[in-house]
C-alpha cells in the first residue's frame, strides 16, 4: 500500500513538474518495488537529469539495460531503447524533459494535468532546439495543444509529427500515434468524419512493429466499436 501511495504521489508530482518530490517517490519504487525496476530506473535517471545532475543521469541510463528482466515486455523494451541513446551522447535538459513529457503522453495523463502545468510543458517543448528531436517535439506539442483546446494547432503539429517520423526507425511509434490522434480529431466533426475513418484505417493497417503497438491497436479497436455503435443509432 505504501508503494502504491509512492507511485501515485510520484506521478502527481511529475504532472505538476515538481521534480524533487517526484524523484523521492520514484527512487523508493526503484529500490523497493518488484514491478519493473528497469522502468523505475529510467524514470529516476530522467528526474535526476532534469533536476540538474546530468552526470548521474547518464550513469543511471547506462545501467537501465542491465535491469531488463522481461525481454518481450513492451515497456521495458521501450525504456531500454531510450536509455541506450545516452550511451552514445550526453543527456541535455531539453531532451530529458521531452522524454518525461513523452511518458506522460503515452500514459494518457495530459488531461489530468492542470492548465498552468500544461502551458509550462508547452513552453519547455517550444524551447527544444535539437533537430533530431523534432518528430517527438511536435507529437508532444500537438497533444498539449489538443488538451488546451487549440485544435488547429494540434492538427498542424500532429500532421508534422506524422510526416517527420514516418522514416524514423528509432521512434517508430510517433507516426502511428500522430495518425491516430488526427483521426480522433477528424471524427469529432461531421465535415471531416470520413477523413477520420480513413486515417484510422491507415493507422491500423500501415504500421507495425512500433513501441506500444498493442496499446494503440486496442484504442483503435475501441474507436471502431464506437463508430459501429454510432452508425447503428
Amino acid at each position: 500500500l505504501q508503494l502504491l501511495c509512492s507511485y501515485e504521489i510520484g506521478w502527481c508530482c511529475i504532472m505538476q513538474l515538481n521534480w524533487e518530490r517526484a524523484l523521492e517517490n520514484i527512487v523508493r519504487l526503484k529500490l523497493e518495488s518488484k514491478w519493473s525496476v528497469c522502468y523505475y530506473a529510467y524514470l529516476t535517471a530522467l528526474l535526476e537529469g532534469v533536476r540538474g545532475d546530468l552526470k548521474k543521469c547518464q550513469e543511471m541510463m547506462i545501467e537501465v539495460p542491465k535491469l531488463m528482466k522481461r525481454k518481450n515486455n513492451q515497456l521495458e523494451m521501450f525504456v531500454v531503447r531510450k536509455a541506450k541513446v545516452f550511451q552514445k551522447i550526453p543527456p541535455t535538459d531539453e531532451h530529458l524533459k521531452l522524454l518525461i513529457f513523452e511518458i506522460v503522453y503515452l500514459w494518457k495523463a495530459f488531461p489530468n494535468c492542470e492548465e498552468e502545468n500544461l502551458k509550462q510543458m508547452l513552453k519547455e517543448c517550444e524551447n527544444v532546439a535539437n533537430p533530431c528531436l523534432k518528430g517527438l517535439k511536435h507529437l508532444i506539442l500537438a497533444a498539449l495543444h489538443k488538451c488546451l483546446g487549440n485544435t488547429t494547432k494540434a492538427v498542424e503539429y500532429f500532421q508534422s509529427a506524422a510526416q517527420l517520423s514516418e522514416s524514423d526507425l528509432e521512434d517508430g511509434h510517433i507516426s502511428p500515434f500522430a495518425f491516430y490522434e488526427l483521426s480522433i480529431i477528424m471524427l469529432e466533426s461531421k465535415h471531416s468524419e470520413q477523413k477520420g475513418v480513413q486515417l484510422l484505417k491507415e493507422c491500423k493497417e500501415n504500421f507495425s512493429g512500433y513501441d506500444f503497438e498493442n496499446r494503440l491497436q486496442m484504442r483503435i479497436h475501441s474507436t471502431e466499436l464506437r463508430l459501429k455503435e454510432k452508425n447503428r443509432t
